[in-house]
């Protein structure tokens, strides 16, 4: 039960120039990301629990979807940016909870990855197909961690619960999180800009049972 708790804390609070190139600004499309997952020597059986997870990024105009396969849990984030509503689907442990929150209610909980300031670095790599420059991100707790982000697409507002990437050149294909020592790698393996159909940000009326923040943590 504590691992659980602990890995609905790191997903909750979680997700979002180059040489001269042809740059699009990314309103529509999916970006298929591969997490790679080290929860530390004391955790390895958490560590080999969650092998294979993924997180697909949707996006069309305003509209925002995130899916996270964790094996031990799943969560979809339905987003809305311009009405500023997410709606958190959550499935774990034979449950199915629905969390719908504004962004005022979204700033009260504590992330430190919601105010990130980038600097770029020396440093290349090829994801996806994309030449990705570095840039080091500084959270409001003083960590840090890498982000490789391509100009090739151009981001368009943010496009998470909690990385804000307005700040940087392009659009990040790998980045890093780390809360209660898991450390997590998302790292883009395709890249598909053919549009999404809207149906994909529909959000189901039944099935879930509605909770608040708390209940989450404290069921």
């Amino acid at each position: 039960m504590k691992a659980c708790r602990i890995l609905i804390s790191t997903i909750v609070l979680m997700l979002f120039a180059f040489p001269v190139v042809s740059q699009t600004t990314f309103t529509d499309g999916k970006i298929y990301y591969k997490i790679q997952v080290d929860a530390g020597n004391g955790n390895q059986e958490l560590s080999n629990s969650l092998k294979g997870s993924t997180y697909t990024l949707y996006v069309k105009g305003k509209y925002r979807r995130i899916d996270m396969d964790l094996k031990m849990m799943k969560q979809q984030i339905y987003i809305n940016t311009q009405d500023s509503t997410y709606t958190f689907l959550i499935e774990t442990m034979g449950n199915k909870y629905m969390m719908k929150l504004t962004a005022a209610q979204l700033r009260t909980q504590q992330d430190p990855y919601r105010v990130v300031q980038y600097t770029d670095a020396p440093g290349t790599k090829v994801i996806a197909g994309y030449t990705c420059k570095l840039a080091i991100a500084h959270t409001a707790d003083g960590s840090t961690f890498p982000v490789y982000y391509t100009p090739q697409l151009i981001p368009d507002g943010d496009y998470s619960t909690d990385l804000k990437i307005s700040q940087l050149k392009g659009f990040p294909l790998e980045f890093q999180r780390t809360i209660n020592h898991i450390n997590m790698t998302i790292t883009a393996e395709k890249v598909d800009l053919s549009p999404v159909p809207m149906s994909a940000f529909d959000i189901p009326a039944s099935g879930y049972r509605e909770i608040n923040p708390d209940e989450l943590m404290h069921p």
